[in-house]
Parts: C-alpha cells; structure tokens; sequence
C-alpha cells in the first residue's frame, strides 16, 4: 500500500508498467510475461503534472514461435488521489498540420 503522499511538478505521479523490463540487453528472452497485482494507493495529492496517471500492460510476439505473450496489471485500487496538471503557455487549441510530400 502506497499512502499519503504529496508530490511537486512531477510528470507522471502514478506509473504501473508491465512491460518487456527483462530484455537481457538483445538477447532473445523466452518468458516475457509479467504481472503486477494488489496495488493500492490512497490520500496522493500531486501539483505540475504532466499526465495525471499510466497503467498500462503490454503484449509481444515472440520471433520463435510467433505466440503472443502478455504482461499484466490488475487489481489496481486508486482513493482519494488529485493530480493538478502544470502551468503551461502552450496553446492546446492550434495544432500544426503537415502535408505529405508529393
């Protein structure tokens, strides 16, 4: 359990990850699952975020037997958290298109 805690300009204050973290550095990984289970946080005030949370899983295709292989989050339980997002002059509203070349 994770509790009580107040954070300043951080740019994600809540990040649970399942992903490939045991990628042995290029060498081919057989298991590539993982799990992450029984999270909870609570009473967590953070000011100047950049994404208010992550949590996300992953899957992967293995080279060898072409089996999709998956990473897990669950049971995630998330009370009493605010997440206030930073002070920013960029204007959200206009976006810059480009056109592909011809």
């Amino acid at each position: 359990m994770i509790k009580n805690i107040e954070m300043e300009a951080v740019s994600c204050p809540i990040f649970i990850c399942a992903n490939n973290r045991n990628k042995n550095y290029g060498k081919a990984v057989k298991d590539w699952t993982s799990l992450i289970d029984g999270v909870t946080i609570e009473n967590v005030n953070a000011t100047g975020s950049e994404v208010c949370s992550i949590i996300t899983g992953a899957s992967n295709v293995t080279a060898d037997t072409e089996a999709t292989q998956w990473t897990f989050v669950k049971n995630v339980t998330i009370k009493d958290y605010t997440a206030i997002y930073r002070e920013s002059t960029q204007n959200l509203g206009e976006h810059q298109h480009y056109a592909a070349d011809s």
